[in-house]
Protein backbone atom coordinates (compact mmCIF):
# COMPACT_ATOMS: atom_id res chain seq x y z
CA UNK A 1 0.00 0.00 0.00
CA UNK A 2 0.68 3.40 -0.86
CA UNK A 3 0.59 6.64 0.43
CA UNK A 4 0.92 10.41 -0.72
CA UNK A 5 3.95 11.69 0.08
CA UNK A 6 3.19 14.76 2.04
CA UNK A 7 5.44 17.75 4.02
CA UNK A 8 5.36 19.69 6.90
CA UNK A 9 8.35 22.33 6.58
CA UNK A 10 6.82 26.13 5.60
CA UNK A 11 10.23 27.17 4.46
CA UNK A 12 10.12 25.01 1.18
CA UNK A 13 10.98 26.11 -1.93
CA UNK A 14 8.20 25.08 -3.93
CA UNK A 15 5.03 27.62 -3.38
CA UNK A 16 2.94 27.00 -0.49
CA UNK A 17 0.08 29.28 -1.52
CA UNK A 18 -1.69 31.17 -4.38
CA UNK A 19 -1.03 35.00 -4.94
CA UNK A 20 -4.57 35.54 -3.30
CA UNK A 21 -3.64 33.84 0.12
CA UNK A 22 -5.13 30.70 -0.81
CA UNK A 23 -3.22 27.35 -0.55
CA UNK A 24 -1.69 25.73 -3.64
CA UNK A 25 -2.00 21.97 -3.72
CA UNK A 26 -0.66 22.08 -7.54
CA UNK A 27 3.29 21.63 -6.78
CA UNK A 28 4.58 18.74 -8.46
CA UNK A 29 4.36 16.18 -5.60
CA UNK A 30 0.44 16.86 -5.24
CA UNK A 31 -0.14 16.40 -8.78
CA UNK A 32 1.76 13.52 -9.09
CA UNK A 33 0.20 11.42 -5.87
CA UNK A 34 -3.25 13.38 -5.72
CA UNK A 35 -3.82 13.03 -9.60
CA UNK A 36 -1.61 10.49 -11.17
CA UNK A 37 -1.42 7.78 -8.42
CA UNK A 38 -5.06 7.12 -7.92
CA UNK A 39 -5.57 6.87 -11.96
CA UNK A 40 -2.37 4.84 -11.84
CA UNK A 41 -4.16 2.90 -9.08
CA UNK A 42 -7.61 2.10 -10.82
CA UNK A 43 -5.25 0.06 -13.38
CA UNK A 44 -3.31 -1.46 -10.72
CA UNK A 45 -0.18 0.36 -11.59
CA UNK A 46 0.63 2.84 -8.40
CA UNK A 47 4.31 2.90 -8.00
CA UNK A 48 5.95 2.38 -4.35
CA UNK A 49 7.32 5.55 -4.22
CA UNK A 50 8.79 6.67 -0.92
CA UNK A 51 9.24 3.49 1.08
CA UNK A 52 8.72 5.25 4.25
CA UNK A 53 5.07 6.16 2.96
CA UNK A 54 4.66 2.73 2.12
CA UNK A 55 3.71 -0.45 3.85
CA UNK A 56 4.40 -4.13 2.75
CA UNK A 57 2.77 -7.26 3.38
CA UNK A 58 5.42 -9.58 4.82
CA UNK A 59 5.29 -12.19 2.46
CA UNK A 60 4.84 -10.31 -0.38
CA UNK A 61 7.94 -8.67 0.68
CA UNK A 62 9.33 -12.12 1.04
CA UNK A 63 8.16 -12.85 -2.65
CA UNK A 64 9.26 -9.95 -4.72
CA UNK A 65 13.07 -10.50 -3.26
CA UNK A 66 12.36 -7.89 -0.52
CA UNK A 67 13.58 -3.71 -1.37
CA UNK A 68 15.98 -3.10 -3.94
CA UNK A 69 19.06 -0.85 -2.09
CA UNK A 70 21.75 -0.84 -4.55
CA UNK A 71 20.41 2.11 -6.50
CA UNK A 72 19.36 5.64 -6.23
CA UNK A 73 16.15 5.16 -7.02
CA UNK A 74 15.59 1.93 -4.80
CA UNK A 75 11.70 2.49 -4.07
CA UNK A 76 11.04 3.08 -7.73
CA UNK A 77 13.41 -0.59 -8.48
CA UNK A 78 11.13 -2.06 -5.90
CA UNK A 79 8.06 -0.85 -7.13
CA UNK A 80 8.55 -2.93 -10.89
CA UNK A 81 8.85 -6.84 -9.10
CA UNK A 82 5.04 -6.80 -7.17
CA UNK A 83 3.71 -5.87 -10.96
CA UNK A 84 5.85 -8.99 -12.01
CA UNK A 85 4.96 -11.08 -9.52
CA UNK A 86 1.03 -10.18 -9.81
CA UNK A 87 0.29 -8.94 -6.55
CA UNK A 88 -1.54 -6.02 -6.26
CA UNK A 89 -0.17 -2.61 -4.96
CA UNK A 90 -3.13 -0.23 -3.24
CA UNK A 91 -2.65 3.61 -3.36
CA UNK A 92 -4.26 4.83 -0.16
CA UNK A 93 -4.87 8.28 -0.95
CA UNK A 94 -4.41 10.02 3.38
CA UNK A 95 -1.03 10.97 3.78
CA UNK A 96 -0.24 9.18 6.77
CA UNK A 97 3.72 10.75 7.15
CA UNK A 98 4.93 13.80 6.61
CA UNK A 99 8.45 14.59 5.41
CA UNK A 100 10.61 17.44 5.38
CA UNK A 101 10.40 19.39 1.45
CA UNK A 102 14.08 20.96 -0.51
CA UNK A 103 14.49 24.56 1.53
CA UNK A 104 16.02 26.16 -1.74
CA UNK A 105 16.54 25.33 -5.12
CA UNK A 106 19.95 23.58 -5.01
CA UNK A 107 18.52 20.41 -2.97
CA UNK A 108 15.55 20.73 -5.34
CA UNK A 109 17.87 20.19 -8.53
CA UNK A 110 19.95 17.66 -6.92
CA UNK A 111 16.86 15.60 -6.06
CA UNK A 112 16.04 15.40 -9.69
CA UNK A 113 19.40 15.17 -11.16
CA UNK A 114 19.38 11.62 -9.01
CA UNK A 115 16.52 10.90 -9.80
CA UNK A 116 16.67 11.38 -13.60
CA UNK A 117 19.44 8.81 -13.82
CA UNK A 118 18.11 6.26 -11.33
CA UNK A 119 15.08 6.06 -13.04
CA UNK A 120 16.61 5.40 -16.80
CA UNK A 121 19.31 2.92 -14.82
CA UNK A 122 16.36 0.97 -13.48
CA UNK A 123 14.49 1.00 -16.74
CA UNK A 124 17.83 -0.63 -18.44
CA UNK A 125 18.00 -3.13 -16.02
CA UNK A 126 14.81 -3.97 -15.42
CA UNK A 127 14.70 -4.04 -19.16
CA UNK A 128 11.02 -2.10 -19.07
CA UNK A 129 10.60 -1.98 -22.64
CA UNK A 130 11.08 -5.18 -23.71
CA UNK A 131 10.42 -7.68 -20.53
CA UNK A 132 6.83 -9.20 -20.76
CA UNK A 133 4.12 -7.98 -17.91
Amino acid sequence: MQTPQDFFNLDSFQPHGTPTGQPSVWTEQSLFFRVIQRGKDTWNAALLLRQLRASFERAALDEIGGFRHRHVTEDLHTSIRPARQGLEVVYHAQALAFGVAPESIEPFIGQRVRWGPGAMHVWRKEGILTHRG
